[in-house]
């Protein structure tokens, strides 16, 4: 059944959601999942249904854009999901450079494996980064520039998370205007995301006879473990030289629309 619908406030449906997937123009896309991976949806699973949002630049007639869906009844050997991780934490004062907004969390669960990242700022944001700390030793997960993509891409090699591990990461800004910026949600304020796709060996709950398959990390909010931000390289504030070519406009988009499948 589809479901066509206006945005009330600011989410399309009530209760949580999460991002699975995203792909902007000229982006190349994130076309298959690794191996044995698949994103766990309908009856018993925490994705019951998928809005896809389309935003545009300008208003068409008679447009027809859309995204293709592969879907299987066949349980795939590992589940994907994505965690959202980032900041509310957010005052930009006026006329100030390299601002920082740190985020922490600690992990306690089963193994999962990331696989692809997507960063998010509006047009104040320079650059995002999210490590893996383990034994006190530090990993990079990804480090990225909003102005270039904020898509999903997939990481150079696959990065694990265990129970005992601690994520750590930030978002650097450039505020140049006259006014403070906050937190929010219009191209008027700003975010901090790190978007991250992850596969993990389904742990099924069994209640009321019924099978009930929760990801095992959904979120990783706020700055929940402040002592570890100090490890955050120092370099975390630096990216290279963004090409005029490859900028991305920001939160210009003018219309939207919006198509909910039930599955």
């Amino acid at each position: 059944m589809i479901n066509y619908f206006y945005r009330i406030g600011n989410k399309p449906c009530n209760g949580p959601t999460v991002i699975l997937h995203d792909w902007s123009y000229n982006i190349p896309t994130l076309a298959l999942l690794p191996k044995d991976v698949g994103i766990a949806v309908g009856r018993n699973t925490p994705n019951k249904y998928i809005v896809v949002n389309v935003h545009y630049l300008l208003i068409l007639k008679g447009d027809n854009s859309g995204l293709q869906l592969v879907m299987t009844r066949k349980p795939c050997k590992y589940h994907a999901n994505t965690l959202l991780s980032g900041s509310s934490d957010i005052k930009l004062q006026p006329n100030t450079e390299t601002i920082q907004v740190p985020f922490s969390c600690s992990y306690r669960g089963q193994l999962v494996s990331f696989f692809a990242a997507a960063v998010h700022t509006h047009m104040w944001g320079r650059v995002n980064s999210l490590y893996r700390v383990r034994n006190g030793n530090v990993t990079l997960i990804v480090k990225n520039s909003p102005k270039i993509s904020q898509a999903f891409n997939l990481l150079s090699s696959p990065v694990d998370i265990q129970s005992g591990d601690y994520l750590i990461g930030q978002c650097v800004y450039d505020n140049n205007d006259d006014r403070v910026i906050v937190v929010g949600d219009t191209h008027n304020d700003e975010m901090c995301n790190i978007y991250v796709m992850y596969s993990y060996i389904p742990e099924n709950i069994t209640s009321n006879q019924q099978t009930v398959y929760r990801p095992p990390f959904p979120t990783c909010w706020n700055n929940l473990a402040p002592n570890m931000t100090k490890l955050i390289p120092e370099d975390s504030v630096i990216f290279p030289p963004i090409p005029d070519e490859d900028q991305t406009d920001v939160d210009e988009s003018t219309s939207s629309s919006t198509t909910t499948v039930e599955v």
